[in-house]
């Protein structure tokens, strides 16, 4: 028996007659089907791998098998693992549905009392009104529904939906509105 490192995941195994009635094999025997036969080529490659240097462990072969007049010749085959990539998927944006005006209101004032700089867009569909912004702070889930969108379910309402406001146009309006009622209550 000689066995060759052809390339990094390639062996060439060459049997006589003889290597080959040592392991009860014949050129027949080169199938899944018969279970002696697979017990034979299994030890085989587990050796040749080994003695090569190859990983075999959970990996499939592709075996190729010629037979020659003297006993025969595998050209055996470990494929590479495959690198799995995964796309990330952008963290889940939250988005507030509120059912009428006064409740938007209200927790849009209570939204930007904690998150003054945050940038977020408002959106009128039908009655209701959706605020997309970026953080997700539990206190607005008293006025409104909280819900994460798919991506393509987001991009729907900002398609479709008309905007009110984009940006920090909302948030400068309830801070200034917010400072003006002080100024009024001071006074």
């Amino acid at each position: 028996m000689r066995i060759e490192q052809l390339h990094d995941h390639m062996i060439l195994i060459t049997l006589s007659d003889e290597d080959m009635r040592g392991m009860g094999l014949s050129f027949e025997g080169f199938s899944a089907d018969d279970a002696a036969g697979r017990r034979a080529l299994t030890r085989l490659l587990m050796t040749a791998c080994r003695g090569c240097g190859i990983d075999c462990r959970r990996r499939r072969f592709l075996i190729e098998a010629l037979p020659t007049d003297a006993g025969a010749v595998l050209l055996v085959t470990v494929p590479a693992v495959r690198r799995r990539y995964r796309i990330k998927s952008r963290d889940k944006i939250p988005v507030y549905v509120f059912a009428d005006t006064d409740a938007m209101l209200d927790g849009a004032r209570k939204y930007f009392s904690l998150f003054p700089d945050d940038l977020c867009s408002l959106y009128k569909s039908g009655c209701r009104y959706i605020l997309i912004c970026e953080h997700e702070p539990p206190i607005l889930c008293e006025f409104a529904e909280l819900v994460h969108p798919s991506p393509l379910a987001l991009s729907r309402i900002k398609e479709h939906a008309a905007p009110i406001a984009q940006g920090n146009a909302l948030s400068a309006k309830f801070i200034r509105d917010r400072k003006g009622c002080r100024a009024r209550q001071d006074s």
